[in-house]
């Protein structure tokens, strides 16, 4: 599968004259593939230390070549090497740490036994990996080259977002609520890592959105962020809507509900498609915020489902507003001043943790028996 995939974004790279500097990108799916059995089995294990040592590991020293040869002059390629060289770490690291290597050719009985589950789980990620890419394509076709270059660089800063701040949290969330799937303390549980989860991704994304040309100007010069800005800013409503319910989607996988998380990527996928053919004849802005309404849009129906599913009340969701309200504050506060880009990182967290202390929630959330 990962070499198909390879293949596949060689070849449409190859087709729509990206450039050399973004071909290697094309390896990751092979050095996913080659870590997949032993990343399952450092979570089946539930070694916790091993996948925490694994991410930040990977994903320091892959910030630290990025920005070296972001300051080098590299550009956006810093990006790309920041993916694959993430990918390329975790991928060893967990098979070191897993200590796996096949002895044998799959067996046929286990593969049909499980292939509802994997192929549930695999199309999950497929359909939620495959908007981006198939957006990117579109705009590269209908709107032009440059727009499709300028929407790829907002989505791998999306995705380098998410690699450093949620990754850690969602690899070390399943493991943590599988083991309590059946405890008495599991919505005490989801309660607490919603409020964690949230804390800390309103005040990256809200960050993002009070300072998205003062971080885009050292990756792709000033002309060039006057361009992603806007795309980035569209796309940042759906990297802090995932960031929320991450706790939820994760919940749901300990329980065994990997059904209702693809039905989920079911629909953004068919409304994301749906809306976006319209939007190719303005810019990529629009395919941007198209995307985040959609995916925005799908969360009511997934919200109600998941409150059944894991026997929570919604109250459950307090704990968000607070970091909301604070990263609200911060990005209103920190817009109206003229700081640089450190200047304004400092400034913006003393906000968002002033209000986010000010304001305290009496309410309890109320569980289902």
């Amino acid at each position: 599968m990962g070499i198909i995939l390879s293949t596949l974004y060689f070849l449409i790279a190859f087709g729509l004259g990206f450039p050399m500097s973004f071909y290697p990108l094309a390896i990751i799916p092979i050095l996913l593939g080659l870590s997949a059995v032993s990343d399952g089995l450092l979570r089946k294990r539930l070694n916790i230390r091993a996948l925490a040592l694994r991410t930040t590991c990977a994903q320091g020293i892959a910030t630290a070549v990025a920005l070296c040869a972001l300051y080098a002059g590299a550009g956006a390629t810093a990006l790309v090497i920041f993916a694959v060289l993430n990918t390329a770490l975790s991928a060893i690291t967990s098979i070191l740490l897993a200590g796996w290597i096949p002895t044998a050719a799959p067996a046929e009985k286990y593969m049909r036994l499980t292939f509802m589950t994997v192929f549930r789980i695999s199309g999950r990620d497929v359909l939620n990996s495959g908007v981006m890419p198939l957006a990117q394509i579109c705009i590269g076709f209908f709107i032009g080259l440059p727009s499709a270059g300028a929407f790829q660089i907002a989505t791998r800063i999306l995705s380098m977002l998410d690699a450093l701040t949620l990754a850690p949290m969602r690899y070390l969330a399943l493991p943590k609520f599988a083991s309590l799937k059946t405890s008495a303390v599991f919505s005490v549980e989801i309660h607490q890592s919603l409020r964690l989860s949230a804390i800390f991704a309103c005040w990256v994304w809200f960050g993002l959105a009070s300072s998205t040309m003062q971080v885009l100007e050292p990756i792709v010069g000033s002309s060039h962020a006057l361009i992603v800005a806007p795309i980035l800013l569209a796309l940042i409503p759906l990297g802090l809507s995932a960031a929320l319910v991450m706790t939820l989607t994760q919940a749901l996988l300990a329980r065994g509900a990997s059904k209702l998380i693809l039905r989920r990527a079911i629909w953004t996928f068919c409304i994301s498609a749906t809306f976006t053919i319209p939007m190719l004849q303005y810019s990529a802005t629009h395919v941007a915020l198209v995307l985040s309404l959609a995916n925005i849009f799908i969360l009511g129906w997934f919200l109600k489902t998941a409150f059944l599913k894991l026997s929570i009340h919604p109250s459950t969701l307090i704990p968000t507003a607070r970091p909301i309200l604070a990263g609200l504050a911060m990005l209103v506060a920190v817009t109206q001043t003229p700081l640089p880009l450190i200047g304004r990182i400092a400034f913006g967290t003393a906000i968002y943790l002033l209000v986010l202390t000010a304001f305290q929630f009496t309410t309890r959330p109320k569980f289902f028996a």
